[in-house]
């Protein structure tokens, strides 16, 4: 099995070091690695070099105004793996990551996708995901299906022909800053794919704390990737208690388990931002 990793990537250098490092210990090699550059200047050339030293296939592609969604269209296009999948340029992988991949679909032919454990994010959460655990179209159109991170999925190539890439108007660059992958995973469960979890593929990227030391730009990040949400519950027309609920829940639980102004200032930021988002996509989509 062939496996391409499209890596989009700006502002970062020694982060994505670490994860050519990974990958030039794997025990399957990946097949090729697609870097999407959005950097002004050269400050990732010498990590493609390395990766080209240590025998790895790579194509260096440039994109000039950032959009992570638009990177990774670039990078699919480009592809010519049987399977496609998204580090970030911060993420890293365990050695037997690209074998774990291969022998997991090969067991399970039928899987359209499979979400890898996102090591950080499950030992923060105290939960591990189950092994064959199937993602639910009904319960992800009620947000209650789980994490499925874009770093954390691996698509065949077969499914960006069935359903398109990323939505380009969501996702880090845009005004709806986040909701690509939940987007693209809700496009194609509702069309029948199948898509399970695989706890014995992990991939390692810091698990951010909720709260941080700089409450304004935090606000502010929070606001916008919320937008992409609320932007989700019109796109996709979820039901009204789906929507109300997400729209006006954040804030009121907040208040209700006492979890103090900070985190009611985050709260109110991700109504705001859904409440911003679902009101734009009507009336400007």
């Amino acid at each position: 099995m062939k496996i391409s990793l499209v890596l989009a990537t700006i502002h970062r250098t020694d982060d994505i070091g670490r994860l050519v490092a990974s990958l030039c210990v794997q025990t399957t090699r990946p097949w090729e690695l697609i870097v999407v550059d959005q950097n002004v200047d050269d400050r990732v050339v010498p990590y493609v070099d390395q990766a080209r030293s240590a025998g790895l296939a790579v194509q260096h592609l440039r994109l000039d105004k950032p959009n992570l969604s638009r990177a990774r269209n670039l990078g699919i296009a480009g592809a010519s793996g049987d399977v496609i999948a998204f580090p970030d340029d911060d993420c890293w992988y365990e050695p037997d990551l690209i074998a774990q991949v291969a022998q997991s679909f090969a067991l399970h032919p039928s899987w359209s996708a499979l979400v890898a454990q996102w090591v950080e994010r499950v030992q923060a959460q105290g939960g591990m995901a189950d092994d064959g655990q199937m993602l639910s179209a009904t319960a992800w159109r009620n947000f209650r299906g789980g994490d499925a991170s874009s770093i954390s999925l691996f698509m065949r190539a077969t499914m960006f022909q069935t359903h398109g890439g990323f939505d380009e108007r969501l996702g880090v660059g845009q005004w709806y800053g986040a909701g690509e992958e939940t987007d693209f995973v809700l496009r194609a469960l509702s069309s029948g794919a199948l898509i399970g979890r695989c706890g014995a593929v992990r991939v390692h990227h810091h698990f951010a704390s909720p709260l941080r030391d700089q409450p304004g730009p935090h606000w502010r990040a929070v606001l916008r990737r919320a937008r992409g949400t609320g932007a989700l519950y019109v796109k996709h027309k979820l039901s009204l208690w789906v929507t109300l609920r997400g729209l006006f829940a954040p804030p009121i639980t907040a208040l209700a388990k006492g979890r103090g102004c900070a985190a009611f200032g985050v709260a109110l930021a991700a109504s705001l931002g859904r409440i911003q988002g679902a009101w734009a996509w009507i009336f400007k989509r």
